[in-house]
């Protein structure tokens, strides 16, 4: 963080090489007005490049900087909240107490498991199927993020629900392993999840 003039304070996580504006899905919340912007920079296909703020309250700049490099689909569907317009302050949107399982330093443990086990998923497999398609013919980012987006749906809603079910599983799991780290999440026992 940086302090600038008129008791502003300015902070920015961002990846090392950044494409042009022009290729950038840019989501703001706030205004200069406000006294407090932020600004989400995604890629074409969902994934954080940039995170920027400026506004007089402080912030946490070590979780924030956590968000640069993941997927708007492991942020409670960010992308898709903002276009609905929930979302009118994206600092507070990431203190919100789902988002404390981000800032856990094995929450990358739990993202690279699932990316394994969804490789030999029949849904995931499909999905996957689909993308490579679409890349081998050619399609842009835009189109492939939109494939990719219409195929899994917002919180995965449209996946297959094997595939559903073995997220829902394996992210109980982690939350189960790590619960007295977070214990905010309510999680269900054995006998009423389904």
């Amino acid at each position: 963080s940086l302090k600038l003039p008129g008791g502003l304070l300015y902070t920015r996580s961002s990846m090392a090489a950044i494409p042009p504006a022009n290729e950038l899905v840019r989501l703001s919340t706030g205004s200069p007005d406000e006294g407090k912007l932020c600004i989400l920079n995604l890629d074409g296909q969902g994934r954080v490049l940039d995170l920027i703020y400026i506004g007089k309250d402080p912030v946490e700049p070590r979780n924030l900087s956590c968000l640069v490099g993941m997927q708007e689909a492991y942020l409670n569907s960010c992308l898709s909240l903002h276009k609905r317009d929930l979302v009118d302050d994206w600092i507070m949107f990431f203190r919100d107490d789902w988002a404390h399982a981000i800032y856990h330093d094995r929450f990358q443990e739990l993202v690279h498991s699932l990316r394994a086990m969804l490789a030999g998923d029949e849904g995931g497999m499909e999905v996957l199927d689909l993308l490579l398609r679409a890349l081998e013919d050619g399609k842009d980012d835009a189109t492939i993020s939109s494939l990719r987006s219409n195929a899994v749906g917002p919180a995965g809603e449209k996946l297959m629900p094997s595939t559903k079910k073995l997220i829902e599983t394996s992210t109980l799991d982690f939350l189960k392993k790590n619960k007295t780290i977070l214990p905010f999440y309510l999680i269900p026992d054995g006998k009423t999840h389904k």
